[in-house]
């Protein structure tokens, strides 16, 4: 009886694995001590997200758990990269010393005019300019997202992935030196700084999102065993 109660979950499952049905997945924690992280790690890093199985709870917590996994997973695809570039603007701004972001505003697409970043009276002001039209970003975030959702999805990659943040970091701090004078110059290669990690850290985030088969396989693991206990106990 057992048997074939066990081929029968096995065999709709692994049909279901194939036809990429099963979405839910399990955790797999990534995080490392930040402090710890040097520039040389970086790839090590980048590969242990992008190697993440992230579950319905992780993706529910994504949006303050007001939202079902079914639904924030789709919200997550821009969320996620969203957050990321904020994470980046704050470490950026850090090391130039720069005031906090401001409040949190959708991409803008234009691009600044010559006059308008020549005009910059100081490198903050020439770095705000900049700031919200960084091309990393989508205009149709906006559409997607208000403040709180970003401080909600930064507050999970901190608490899951603070090597995100600690990549901004070294990297920042490896191109300006702490007490190295500022100006437009400066602020420009850090924003092309910026946009390099960005767009690893982006790459390997789509990767942790997209779907897995290793994740799925994991889940059937923990389905069955739940499924065989609970006959041994009838």
């Amino acid at each position: 009886m057992f048997v074939s109660h066990l081929l029968i979950v096995c065999t709709c499952l692994g049909t279901n694995v194939l036809a990429g049905v099963i979405t839910g997945s399990i955790s797999s924690s990534t995080s490392t001590d930040a402090e710890r992280l040097s520039f040389l790690d970086m790839d090590v890093e980048l590969a242990k997200i992008k190697d993440t199985c992230l579950s319905d709870a992780d993706y529910e917590q994504m949006t303050g758990n007001y939202v079902k996994a079914f639904l924030a997973r789709g919200v997550a695809n821009v969320w996620v990269p969203e957050s990321v570039a904020i994470i980046g603007f704050q470490e950026m701004r850090k090391v130039l010393k720069f005031s906090p972001p401001h409040t949190w505003q959708s991409h803008n697409d234009t691009k600044p005019t010559s006059a308008e970043m020549q005009s910059a009276s100081t490198p903050e002001a020439y770095y705000d300019l900049r700031e919200n039209r960084i091309a990393s970003r989508h205009s149709y975030a906006g559409e997607w997202l208000f403040q709180h959702n970003v401080a909600t999805v930064i507050e999970f990659l901190d608490a899951r992935f603070p090597s995100i943040r600690a990549m901004f970091k070294k990297a920042f701090e490896a191109k300006h030196p702490k007490n190295e004078v500022v100006d437009k110059l400066v602020v420009d290669q850090l924003i092309n700084e910026y946009s390099e990690i960005f767009e690893k850290i982006d790459s390997s985030t789509k990767e942790m999102m997209s779907y897995k088969i290793k994740c799925q396989n994991s889940q059937i693991v923990r389905m069955l065993s739940s499924y065989s206990s609970m006959l041994k106990s009838l």
